[in-house]
């Protein structure tokens, strides 16, 4: 017997990358509360280290709406996943350029 290397419910598959788009988006998340905070105890003058590290964080968050994107093209998977993943990565994404452009 072949070794079965997909997540099935209910007949279909579920996306893998529906599922990775919310890894992507659950580590963005996370990536940028910490470094809203580290900004906050350092009063502002986190550096340049902390700047980067929240761009990198947005371009996770970016990469999240692309394999979601690329999720809900994919035939005969749950679309659940990708769903989740989508609203998940562009609320992030919205929520990353708001502070990008404010200048928190």
């Amino acid at each position: 017997m072949g070794k079965k290397s997909a997540l099935s419910f209910g007949g279909q598959k579920i996306s893998q990358k529906g599922i990775f788009s919310i890894i992507l988006g659950v580590i963005s998340a996370a990536a940028g509360f910490v470094l809203i905070i580290i900004s906050g105890i350092s009063y502002g003058k986190a550096g340049e280290v902390i700047g980067a590290c929240g761009i990198v964080a947005v371009v996770t968050s970016v990469l999240g709406v692309v394999f979601s994107v690329l999720g809900a093209k994919e035939e005969d998977t749950e679309k659940i996943p990708v769903y989740i993943g989508f609203i998940i990565n562009l609320i992030i994404t919205i929520a990353w350029g708001c502070i990008f452009s404010i200048g928190i």
